[in-house]
């Protein structure tokens, strides 16, 4: 973990970090999508809300300023 041994070098201080954030190895498969389908396999085969909201959000949400 080079960037918290530098943060601790630079700091004098322990940092404690999550592995995700440094071990690219380690992050396929825990994004919020992944974790959920884990969590809620009934629901998995549904499309995600955000997808759903991006292509249509009414009528959830009317647009109120577009720049």
């Amino acid at each position: 973990m080079p960037t918290m041994a530098s943060v601790k070098l630079s700091t004098l201080h322990p940092i404690v970090n999550h592995p995700h954030y440094e071990d690219a190895d380690l992050r396929p498969g825990c994004s919020m999508l992944e974790i959920w389908d884990v969590e809620d396999p009934s629901n998995s085969a549904n499309p995600p809300l955000c997808s759903v909201l991006l292509k249509d959000a009414r009528p959830y949400f009317t647009t109120v300023f577009q720049n």
